[in-house]
């Protein structure tokens, strides 16, 4: 399985790599002869397919970066190599991270971040990294003005709503 990843993360963008694979004998198929998505296995447990184990936060900011996740994605754990998009991670749950980080660490991250530097140890550099004048990637957090929005406090569906009307679509 480790071949077949490394062959797919040498040809595919990051979040286009799937973050779990199974082995299977054959595909189940129904009476049609098309694939029975409902015979499928479950993945097991790990969603990132990394059989080495999680990597435990090293710094405080780890430790809230990893707890923040682990909370956000409904999961018992992350370790700092995981990466946001192979733990199942989209754009929806990304935003709430964001606000998340923003209200424990007091900077703002921009979305891209998901992207660029997916893992828990990268971002925690980057939140670290927030006073460090032109070569920061974060914003500090601006004090709340009336009319502004804490998309933390949203609903999933609220936010996809949110994001369909700016022409932004779900990863």
């Amino acid at each position: 399985m480790a071949d077949l990843r490394e062959f797919l993360s040498a040809r595919l963008p990051e979040h286009s790599v799937p973050s779990c694979l199974v082995e299977l004998e054959k595909l189940p198929l129904n009476a049609n002869g098309k694939l029975d998505r409902r015979a499928l296995p479950l993945p097991p447990d790990d969603p990132s397919g990394q059989d080495q184990g999680c990597v435990a936060p090293r710094t405080p900011t780890e430790e809230v970066v990893a707890a923040i996740w682990a909370e956000i994605l409904g999961m018992a754990r992350v370790g700092v190599t995981d990466s946001f998009l192979a733990l199942g991670g989209q754009s929806v749950l990304a935003l709430r991270v964001i606000a998340k980080i923003e209200s424990a660490c007091g900077v703002r991250l921009p979305i891209r971040v998901f992207f660029e530097k997916p893992t828990v140890a990268a971002m925690a550099a980057i939140i670290d990294a927030g006073g460090v004048g032109q070569a920061a990637e974060v914003a500090p957090v601006l004090p709340s003005r009336p009319g502004t929005l804490d998309v933390g406090v949203l609903s999933d569906d609220a936010v996809a709503a949110m994001l369909s009307e700016l022409g932004h679509r779900e990863t």
